[in-house]
Order: structure tokens, then C-alpha cells, then sequence
């Protein structure tokens, strides 16, 4: 592990060691990250537009109350379940005034801010060999800072509620220049997120505008369409979940995931509430480090979404079907369609099933087929915060027709309030681009702070 990276770690969890002192007070509240959007409605959530990347929203939630991540119910189960291993930690204790003026803004002024700082640390068991004029590190360490947010506006519109939402990034890569990822090195398709994404980019800046009493969103600027498509509330988020980009988020990732563009949701499909209907036009020749660079190129892609949100005995079900179209020439591939089926099952309270498969023709994508599948726990153990997460997938990678199979499963653990610790393992059999690889395994460990 880069020594750098190791300082880091080793800093903040001593720093959250110390003064782990809480108040009587505090056990009734206490903090919760669940790495997911989080919304306290007694009906659908709608995706919740307020955390546009679906990651970890740091505040204080009530007990015995159930909130919706994805459309999918998570009841907060505070009383009589064990702190988080060590508390609340000096982060939670020294950053109190900051929390608190967080707070103050939220009431006051309607801007609600998530800052987190997220370090992956992978290696992998093999190497690809004769690949040349690009870096094959045996591991690779990876940190990433993620600053974002929304602001609602002035409640006097009378279209309905209004809000602005935004979101920064920042990502090194020690001791590697930033852009070397683990896939060159293990020669796989499927993504095992070692490393990617720019230095720092604007990833969205959106404008959201709610219609006819919420029954319609419409979000204009830059925007992430895989916040609303294929979302998932136990595999949707790489900071907090699955790590493998099969397992992690939407499989239509042809769609340009930030850039230029319009969405709109319809809410409410045929005057019911267990039915929606999403719709997307993405700028193609755009990527998260530019704005509006591609318009007027002429290279366009839209997808659409339809879900149905049924109930089996209280067991909650998210089912959903994905068209899209991309022109997708600005980054090698060609123009195509393709389509997507997912669901996620509650099997039991915090227990869901997931699965997602999508297919992009006409070689418009580096997988002409993915599928993805697993199991996701929240709280295994009555501890808040913590989940456990095993899957498997299979990618069909277009330039070679090679056949790429993946197991990946992780367990996060709280070690505070404000420190998520998860160690990871991924298995990737017959990498698409090593053809004497088997097996490779990815060892691995994430550790997130929330600010």
C-alpha cells in the first residue's frame, strides 16, 4: 500500500478512536450513512433528486421511521441497536459546530451539503503480459473527494418546488498518474474501478423544477442519468456498495453517465403511484470534464424507463425495463440501441435480491452484453450503518466476443459516525483481455469519512 495512503488511513481512524464520548442525547438520534439517498416520505421517494449521485448523506434520522432509498422502504431501527464500533468518534465530536451550521443552512437557507473523501486500495493476483505504452501496477491506491449538494429555491414558483443541484469531484491516484486503472493490468471488461474518472471535474450543475404537485420532475443542465436509470438501493453506489462497475449502478452506461441534458419523470403513470415513466436526452460528444463542449455536434443519446413498484405481503418489489439510443462515435464505438430489464426484491426486511442485464447492438459499447446479481443485507447484525454484499456478473466484451464471469463480495462496517471501513474481494474468471488468465483475484478494502 503506498505509505501516503497509509499515513491517511492510519490518521483518521485514530483521530476517530480518540474522545469517542456521546451523550444520552445523542444515543436517542444518532447519525446514520447508509451510502444512499435517503428521503423521510410516507409514499415513493421518486429517486429523490436531492442527492444526484446517490452516495452518502450525512444526518441525523428518527427512529422508527421509514425512509425510501430508490423506491425501495428502509425503517431507521435506532432503538436498542448497538453504536458503531467506536462510537461516535472525534470527527463527529470535533465537527459539531460544523454539523450544526450544516443544519442552520439546510432550515434557513435551503442548501443541503454531502462532503465525503472516499480511498480504495486494490491488488490484483495477476498481471496481463505484453501489453505496451501503457502502466500495469500490481495495486493501485485511489482517493476521491466528493462535494455536493442542492439548493432549493424560493418556495414562490408557481410552477411548484424548485431546487439547483450540484456536485464536485477530485480523484488521485498515489503514487500512478491519474487515468492508470487495474483493468489494463488484469485485462478484464467488466470494471473493477481501480482508479478512473478525472482530476477534478464539475460532475453535475442542474437545474430541477417539480410540476403539477410533484406528479412531474424535470432536471435541465449538467446532469447523471445514472442516478435515476437502473437505481438500485444496494448496488448504486461504489463508495459505500459493490466496487465491480457490473454491480455498481446503471448497465446502460453507454449513456453518457455526465454531460448536457434534459430529464423528465412522470411520477405517476396512468393516475397511479406504483407506476413511472423516466425519459433522457444526454449530449454524447460531452465527458465530465467538459460542459457543453459536444453541443452541436450532433452526436445525441436518449433513454427511457419504465417501473412498476408492486408489493408481495409487505415485501417491497422495484421492477423496471431501459430503451436507449446512443451515438456513441465520439468514443470509438459505434451508434446503437440497446435495452436493459432489472429488479430489486425485498426477500426480507433489509434483505433485497438484484439484478440487472442489458444489451447494446451494433458494437456501440465495450460490452455487447452485461449481467449482473446479488444479494445486499443492511445491518446484518443490528448495527446501524453497516451491510453485507455478494454478487456475481457476466460481461460479453463486443471487440473480441470473449466471455467474462465475476463473483465480488464486501463487508462495511461503521467504525463511527463518521468512518466507513469495507474490505473487498473479486474474482474475475477468463478476463476478456487475458487469454491465459483463469482466475485473477482483486483484494481490496475502502475506507469512506463523511463530513
Amino acid at each position: 500500500m503506498n505509505v501516503k495512503a497509509m499515513a491517511v488511513f492510519v490518521l483518521l481512524v485514530v483521530c476517530n478512536c480518540a474522545n469517542a464520548q456521546e451523550t444520552a442525547a445523542e444515543k436517542k438520534t444518532g447519525f446514520l450513512d447508509m451510502g444512499v439517498t435517503l428521503t423521510e416520505q410516507s409514499g415513493q421517494d421518486y429517486n429523490d433528486s436531492s442527492n444526484p449521485l446517490n452516495s452518502g448523506n450525512y444526518r441525523k434520522y428518527a427512529a422508527g421511521k421509514t425512509y425510501y432509498i430508490n423506491r425501495m422502504p428502509y425503517t431507521y431501527r435506532l432503538d436498542g441497536m448497538p453504536d458503531p464500533v467506536f462510537g461516535h468518534g472525534f470527527i463527529s465530536t470535533s465537527f459539531r459546530k460544523w454539523y450544526e451550521m450544516c443544519k442552520q443552512l439546510e432550515l434557513n437557507a435551503g442548501l443541503h451539503l454531502d462532503i465525503s473523501y472516499t480511498i480504495w486500495g486494490q491488488w490484483a493476483s495477476k498481471r496481463v503480459s505484453g501489453v505496451s505504452g501503457k502502466a500495469t501496477p500490481p495495486g493501485l491506491t485511489t482517493g476521491r473527494l466528493d462535494v455536493q449538494g442542492y439548493w432549493d429555491l424560493p418556495q414562490n414558483n408557481p410552477l411548484g418546488n424548485s431546487r439547483v443541484n450540484f456536485r464536485m469531484r477530485q480523484t488521485t491516484n498515489y503514487g500512478w498518474s491519474d487515468g492508470t486503472t487495474l483493468d489494463t493490468t488484469i485485462g478484464d471488461v467488466s470494471g473493477v474501478n481501480g482508479g478512473y474518472d478525472p482530476s477534478i471535474a464539475m460532475m453535475v450543475l442542474s437545474y430541477g423544477q417539480e410540476l403539477f404537485d410533484g406528479a412531474v420532475d424535470v432536471e435541465v443542465g449538467k446532469v447523471h442519468p445514472g442516478m435515476y436509470f437502473f437505481a438500485s438501493p444496494v448496488a448504486d453506489d461504489e463508495t459505500s456498495q459493490f466496487i465491480n462497475n457490473v454491480l455498481d449502478g446503471s448497465p446502460c452506461q453507454v449513456i453518457n453517465n455526465y454531460a448536457p441534458g434534459a430529464i423528465i419523470r412522470i411520477n405517476e403513470l396512468f393516475g397511479r403511484k406504483d407506476m413511472y415513466l423516466y425519459a433522457a436526452a444526454i449530449d454524447m460528444a460531452d465527458t465530465s470534464t467538459t460542459c457543453a463542449g459536444g453541443i452541436g455536434r450532433g452526436k445525441w443519446g436518449v433513454v427511457t424507463e419504465y417501473g412498476w413498484t408492486p408489493k408481495f405481503e409487505d415485501l417491497q418489489g422495484h421492477y423496471r425495463f431501459d430503451w436507449w439510443y446512443a451515438d456513441n462515435t465520439h468514443f470509438g464505438f459505434n451508434s446503437g440501441q440497446g435495452a436493459g430489464l432489472n429488479f430489486d426484491q425485498e426477500i426480507a426486511h433489509n434483505c433485497i435480491l438484484f439484478l440487472t442485464y442489458a444489451y447494446n447492438a451494433n458494437d456501440s459499447y465495450s460490452q455487447e452484453h452485461q449481467l449482473g446479481y446479488g444479494v445486499g443485507i443492511l445491518e446484518p447484525f443490528k448495527r446501524r450503518g453497516e451491510m453485507f454484499g455478494v454478487g456475481g456478473g457476466w460481461a460479453k466484451a463486443t471487440e473480441n466476443g470473449a466471455d467474462e464471469q465475476l463473483l465480488e463480495t464486501f463487508y462495511r462496517f461503521q467504525l463511527t459516525d463518521s468512518i466507513q471501513f469495507s474490505p473487498d474481494l473479486q474474482m474475475i474468471f477468463n478476463p476478456a483481455y487475458a487469454p491465459d488468465t483463469s482466475v485473477c483475484f482483486v483484494l481490496g478494502f475502502r475506507v469512506k469519512v463523511q463530513f
